[in-house]
């Protein structure tokens, strides 16, 4: 037996120095932002061969890989960049890359971005050379969390009746009309004038060694100014305070230049930590905001709104009807206000499709330690963790010891579904119809029970849309946005 366990951690052993060997070197000819997230892996692959895995651990940061190469004998040639991409959990986009001339054309994927996660799947980028280009550009980038795996790479050069996947001229045009449709009609603020909008990090509160923080964001000055609590998603497993690409993050932007003050919350996450507390520092992260606010950032704690995605709306439906007094209005983008039924309490097909088995081990494995506020605080993303719970249909248990078909009734002081009265606030709901995550189904139970307690309310539909709206048309996605945001300034201003 001795012999046995030995033989097999020699194995295990010698897997390891693979793995570490692959990633200790690089391509040639391959350039990437950072060394340690890109690397060989000898042991996911689709040709049996070798592929080139990147990881993305920052929310706020990129990776990315590429090549430079002369466009010489490219010249005035219709040129495909292709390669097999599998993605595992990217939260934000990922992309293959084929440009001219440092950027100044080619293709993106900004239309098609990859996200979620995807089984070996072929894309093919095709972009026609200007006869004066001097260089082209590939590779592959994630923005955000996540992981890629890329083999089967081929550049060529193809027949002009192939055609190119950059965007039309009238496809651009139109998306360069809906960004400007937010500018000003004239330049501004030339001389650097008026205030400078800021960030500050707060401790809200304190459990035991562990500190649970809020990133405030507003422009400096004393006026007093209505708060949006903004709440990060993540299945209550994952995900943390941190604003993404801060300070060119739009949707923050544009909620500060409305003269709000807004106020993005950690909270302590599962299974660390199980819903009760997670619910209690929701509360305690409100009353800090209405007594603390005032102090620290001149918030006005009279009006105060609740902003959230995904599990982020889960909480902030929750906090219609757990916080005293309730914040003003609640914005909730493809959030829920069940946590028993079918589609969390039972294995989900969407989360076993196209994507590889996690065992417990692996699973627990990625949250084994102390209780954290921030998924960033752990060792490996929780990510895996809540594939399992999907995969398994555990999730209900996992994030509160409860059984929820035994213990139904135990859920129930912490959903939205189950809590609504007439003096729940103002709602407003965004929800895409192709979300294979959170399912369409959730928003449109919460507008039929506020239906019903003739609450104020609107729920935004957006057709084709993925969790996060990936898939929908970009219109209507701006246009959903920009009714939220007049929704937060009717209840918080007028």
């Amino acid at each position: 037996m001795t012999r046995i366990f030995a033989f097999i951690r020699k194995i295990v052993f010698a897997i390891l120095l693979i793995r570490l060997a692959a990633y200790a070197q690089m391509p040639k000819g391959w350039d990437t932002s950072d060394a340690r997230s890109v690397g060989l892996d000898l042991t996911v692959t689709r040709t049996g061969k070798t592929s080139l895995h990147l990881a993305g651990t920052d929310a706020q940061k990129q990776t990315y890989i590429s090549q430079d190469f002369k466009a010489d004998r490219f010249q005035g040639k219709r040129v495909r960049f292709s390669a097999y991409v599998r993605a595992k959990d990217v939260e934000r986009r990922a992309m293959l890359m084929l440009t001219v001339d440092d950027g100044s054309d080619g293709d993106w994927m900004n239309n098609r971005p990859i996200q979620g996660t995807v089984d070996w799947k072929k894309y093919e980028l095709v972009v026609q050379v200007p006869t004066n280009s001097i260089g082209i550009e590939i590779g592959a980038r994630i923005v955000g969390k996540g992981e890629l795996w890329l083999d089967s790479l081929n550049f060529e050069v193809v027949d002009m009746s192939v055609p190119v996947t950059t965007p039309s001229p009238d496809e651009f045009r139109e998306r360069l009309k809906l960004k400007l449709s937010r500018q000003p009609d004239q330049p501004e603020n030339l001389s650097f004038a008026g205030p400078l909008l800021r960030s500050r990090t707060f401790i809200y509160k304190t459990v035991g060694n562990l500190p649970i923080s809020a990133d405030v964001f507003r422009y400096e000055g004393d006026a007093v100014q209505p708060v949006v609590v903004m709440i990060h998603g993540g299945a209550l497993i994952t995900g943390g305070r941190e604003v993404p690409e801060w300070p060119r993050n739009d949707l923050v932007r544009r909620i500060v230049d409305l003269g709000f003050v807004v106020v993005s919350i950690d909270y302590r996450l599962a299974p660390e930590t199980k819903l009760p507390a997670i619910i209690e520092d929701l509360e305690d992260a409100f009353n800090w905001v209405r007594s603390q606010g005032p102090i620290l950032f001149h918030g006005n704690p009279e009006r105060i709104a609740a902003w959230g995605g995904s599990a982020g709306g889960y909480l902030a439906l929750s906090s219609g009807h757990r916080v005293k007094p309730p914040p003003r209005a609640i914005v909730s983008l493809f959030g829920y206000g069940d946590l028993i039924g079918d589609w969390y309490s039972k294995p989900s097909t969407n989360h076993g499709k196209n994507r590889p088995k996690v065992t417990e081990a692996e699973a627990r494995a990625a949250v084994r330690g102390a209780p954290v506020s921030n998924d960033r605080q752990r060792q490996a993303s929780g990510g895996t963790f809540y594939v399992y719970c999907r995969q398994q249909g555990s999730w209900p248990h996992e994030v509160s010891d409860w059984n929820p078909f035994t213990e139904a009734e135990k859920f129930f002081p912490y959903m939205p579904l189950k809590n609504v009265s007439t003096k729940y606030p103002p709602t407003l709901m965004m929800h895409g119809t192709a979300d294979t995550d959170v399912p369409y189904e959730q928003s449109r139970l919460m507008a039929a029970e506020l239906q019903r307690h003739n609450v104020e309310h609107r729920l935004i539909t957006i057709d084709g849309g993925e969790h996060g709206f990936g898939g929908g048309d970009p219109k209507a996605i701006d246009a959903a946005y920009s009714a939220a945001l007049e929704f937060l300034q009717k209840h918080l201003k007028n």
